[in-house]
């Protein structure tokens, strides 16, 4: 009698999700793969850019012959259509790959799938795993592919009582060393990181990536300032000076009204203006920029405020995802140093609701991770 086939191995998985995060290839998914041979991986691969080869197919590459009869293990359903590159599905019927685990299936809905049913009347098995952690990663991917908008995610760190800088407006640094760390690992995940102008005059931030390149493949996230009616950038801001190597700058996007967005003759080869239709109110609909960003290929965004930039993307239901990282200290003052600017809500039924999806520690500060629901009514 043959004996059944071993299980899955959870821990491939999480090697290919780890292999997934080394680069950031929009508007593709991240995506990675690892050859299993007998208990022992044989191959690795990522997929390090749009038009570049996926990552079935670098680590099938690497593995060579072993991959014969070995176990494929990979973050994303393994595509099955012609775009830029051949489908990896042929790829994996030539090396002769006994069986594929994937973390999660193809949500693209403008190509038509069937890569695990493909797969499955060629006589390779093929499991879905159905892991939260490969859904949320290709989240920004879903949401683009199916609505044509950026995903977008609020970075906020808060004191206890809930405000993000002193009544005198600072905020640096209201959390510690490990949860700025973990920002810098959240803004090398994102195509474009975004700020309000009152951000940029307050705290004069880089808002760049700082961490060890080794094994980064991404190119940095582009810098956007919402101008709004308020004036423009302080003319020595940070994000207007290029770096000691102009090629290692990352770009600056200011976006205000047309009125007043059009090119300064002083502005750096680095900074761009994009001048959009303001509403009544002097500002741009949050939905209108998005729009504009990824029409210049951004698939998603992390919002680093402030509070008035916050309230208008959680009122426009906008933010996808909340990461709200809470320091052990109060730092009371006004009300207009909180992250959620409204008049407030009559009863507490009627408040904005936000889904827990988890909580990390760093250091002293911890992170609550969130999305936002519908408000009950009644």
């Amino acid at each position: 009698m043959r004996a059944a086939a071993p299980e899955p191995n959870p821990a491939f998985l999480d090697l290919a999700l780890a292999l997934a995060r080394r680069a950031r290839p929009s508007p593709n998914p991240p995506v990675g793969a690892v050859v299993v041979r007998d208990g022992r991986i044989v191959g690795r691969g990522f997929h390090p850019a749009a038009g570049r080869p996926h990552a079935e197919v670098l680590a099938l590459a690497e593995a060579a012959g072993g991959a014969r009869g070995a176990d494929l293990y990979v973050t994303l359903e393994p595509c099955n259509h012609h775009g830029r590159t051949p489908p990896c599905t042929a790829a994996i019927l030539e090396a002769g790959i006994r069986r594929v685990f994937y973390g999660v299936d193809d949500p693209d809905p403008r190509v038509p799938g069937g890569g695990a049913r493909f797969l499955r009347r060629h006589g390779i098995p093929a499991v879905c795993l159905r892991s939260p952690a490969a859904a949320e990663l290709i989240a920004p991917f879903e949401k683009f592919a199916r609505t044509g908008l950026p995903f977008v995610t609020l970075k906020i760190a808060a004191s206890l009582d809930g405000r993000i800088a002193a009544r005198t407006g600072r905020s640096r640094w209201i959390t510690g060393p490990a949860a700025r760390e973990a920002v810098q690992r959240m803004r090398a995940a994102h195509d474009a990181i975004l700020v309000g102008l009152g951000t940029v005059r307050l705290d004069d931030p880089r808002l760049t990536v700082r961490l060890p390149r080794a094994g980064l493949v991404s190119p940095p996230p582009v810098r956007v300032v919402l101008a709004g009616r308020d004036g423009d950038l302080p003319p020595r801001a940070r994000l207007l000076r290029p770096a000691r190597e102009p090629e290692a700058t990352p770009e600056t996007w200011i976006v205000g009204p047309a009125t007043r967005t059009t090119v300064r003759l002083d502005d750096a080869d680095h900074v761009r203006r994009i001048g959009l239709p303001a509403g009544r109110d002097g500002w741009i609909p949050e939905r209108r920029v998005l729009a504009e960003l990824a029409r210049h290929g951004v698939t998603s965004v992390l919002v680093e405020g402030g509070g008035r930039v916050f309230t208008r993307f959680l009122a426009a239901g906008l933010a996808d995802r909340l990461t709200l990282f809470l320091a052990p200290r109060l730092l009371g003052g006004p009300a207009e140093r909180g992250f959620f600017l409204t008049a407030g809500v009559t009863e507490p039924d009627r408040s904005t609701g936000l889904e827990l999806l988890r909580v990390e520690r760093y250091g002293e500060d911890v992170l609550w991770v969130g999305r936002s629901r519908p408000a009950r009514r009644g």
